[in-house]
């Protein structure tokens, strides 16, 4: 572990007796095992009467030690005593206490910390930080290092490591990282680093990865930083959709484990792979065209070409769909979110997409494929019997698996904005097959309330299914449900109908509708608390 400290500052003889003084240190640094290091100052000229005991204190003289303890005792941790005569340099003092930790160990190898929260605004970072020493000659001749400093470098958490934290090739394989404490630093189960906004606490990776099997083939090894690999049946936990309202529901996937140390840190890296995925692969051509030019979602980096309108107070293009892509889209995901785009970029994305050009310095292989075979949604968005949605959807979109997001109506999109982690996505992606529906939120582009209906997207060849490649999904208003309720069970216009998910919160109620309603994260038991008891003691709901 770390080296330990007390800085202890006196200004003068001691008012109790030395004897006291060193009892009282001894019976507070026994718990410790005498490893804490005590640095003792005297402040002023006036302190020959204090000389003596601040110089046992920071030897740990002590004549009470037991017979059982004199073998810890007798390797104390040893700090120094200083005189600072000059009140003007006590803080330039008491910052070289690290010398005396450093005095024994000359090493110049790169220390990097954990990570923690920038206070001024980078995000989540970590320090690579070296001592600096000069050689000196003492006065007995011979010679010796001195530590001058220390000169560090800060580092985002996302440009260093944004290939783990958006690593993904399907639902259930994933990367993350320890350190060889074991203290898990990224995790799909934890909080993406750009979405952190103080220092992070860091957990054991088994409480993450709960597996026996994890914890006597993987754990050891990740914690002595040897790599290897494991394959064994791990569980899984799967967000029902929100997993803080919604839940989680639990399945075994055979897996792949395969770990390495992160050469010159106390870093480790493992990637999982699901050892049963069929991945979606896109049959595409990529010399093929897309059905029309692409349009990128910073409208206010283009040429703006269609109809164009006011969408819930942002500009929009209604006839015609926008490409978003998430960080897991791009070669180097740590630019892309650092790096505010610019028409030169964009336009970069849009040649490569199209065709006109091979030159690709940003996007990963796949992205071209997915958007292309996309693009031939517009015909179906914009059909003629698609016009009777038009007045009720809000947003119609498809988010694919390796980061490609396609919305219409056009329009620009918060740069965090990720498909990815939205609770639609992860609720169709774990209910494969199924239609969706989610209960009210507030809609990410500026519509209000809108309730999601989405459903996957396989791809088939021949008999054989493959994994979930994509969802798609659309928006509509409360209001739009309402209809849509009335036109299906007529008996709604006399009675109280409400709709609601597995975990008994509210789709729909007939109180959403009024103006000041807050229809999100209303649970059933809120509104129909009778209901609700029924619903429980009949075994519906747990």
């Amino acid at each position: 572990g770390r080296d330990r400290a007390i800085l202890f500052l006196s200004d003068g003889a001691p008012n109790d007796n030395e004897d006291y003084i060193l009892a009282a240190q001894e019976k507070a640094a026994k718990p410790f095992g005498y490893k804490i290091a005590v640095l003792t100052y005297s402040m002023g000229t006036n302190v020959a009467a204090g000389v003596s005991i601040l110089s046992k204190m920071a030897a740990q003289t002590y004549t009470s030690v037991s017979t059982y303890d004199r073998s810890l005792y007798s390797a104390r941790a040893t700090g120094k005593y200083e005189p600072v005569p000059d009140f003007h340099n006590l803080r330039a003092t008491l910052t070289r206490f690290y010398s005396l930790f450093a005095s024994e160990d000359t090493s110049s190898a790169v220390v990097f910390t954990m990570p923690y929260y920038d206070a001024f605004g980078l995000g989540i970072i970590l320090t690579a930080a070296a001592p600096v020493y000069t050689d000196d000659t003492s006065t007995t001749g011979t010679m010796r290092q001195t530590l001058r400093g220390v000169v560090g470098v800060d580092i985002t958490v996302t440009d260093l490591f944004g290939d783990i934290a958006y690593f993904s090739d399907d639902e259930h394989q994933y990367a993350f990282m320890v350190n060889t404490d074991g203290e898990a630093i990224l995790h799909p189960l934890l909080n993406q680093p750009v979405d952190i906004s103080s220092d992070p606490l860091f957990q054991d990776i088994t409480l993450l990865e709960i597996d026996a099997d994890f914890a006597e083939h993987v754990y050891p090894f990740l914690r002595n930083g040897t790599g290897g690999s494991a394959v064994f049946n791990a569980t899984r936990y799967l967000t029902i959709g929100d997993s803080q309202y919604e839940g989680t529901r639990k399945t075994t996937v055979l897996s792949s484990f395969d770990w390495r140390a992160v050469p010159g840190t106390h870093f480790v890296v493992c990637v999982v792979l699901n050892m049963e995925s069929a991945r979606a692969v896109s049959q595409i051509s990529a010399q093929s065209r897309p059905s029309q030019s692409t349009v990128y979602h910073r409208l206010d980096l283009a040429t703006l070409r269609g109809q164009q309108c006011d969408q819930f107070g942002r500009l929009a293009i209604a006839d015609v769909s926008a490409i978003k892509l998430s960080p897991e889209a791009f070669l180097d995901p740590a630019q892309y979110l650092n790096i505010p785009e610019s028409k030169t970029t964009v336009n970069a994305y849009v040649n490569y997409l199209d065709g006109r050009t091979s030159a690709n310095a940003y996007l990963k292989s796949s992205v071209v494929d997915l958007v292309r075979l996309t693009s031939s949604l517009d015909t179906v968005w914009l059909s003629e019997a698609a016009k009777q949605f038009r007045s009720s959807v809000v947003w119609r979109y498809i988010g694919a698996i390796d980061g490609v997001f396609r919305l219409i109506p056009a329009t620009q999109l918060p740069t965090s904005y990720d498909h990815l982690s939205r609770g639609w996505f992860t609720r169709s992606l774990n209910n494969p097959g199924r239609i969706t529906l989610s209960a009210p939120y507030l809609d990410a582009f500026g519509a209000g309330y809108v309730v999601t209906l989405a459903t996957t997207i396989r791809q088939t060849t021949g008999s054989s299914v493959s994994a979930v490649g994509a969802v798609m999904g659309m928006d509509f208003s409360m209001g739009y449900l309402n209809q849509l309720l009335l036109s299906l069970y007529p008996f709604c216009s006399s009675s109280r109908c409400f709709l609601m998910d597995t975990a008994g919160y509210l789709i729909y109620h007939p109180s959403f509708l009024a103006s000041s309603a807050n229809p999100e994260r209303v649970h059933l038991g809120h509104e129909e608390p009778s209901v609700m008891k029924d619903l429980v003691e009949g075994g519906v709901l747990r």
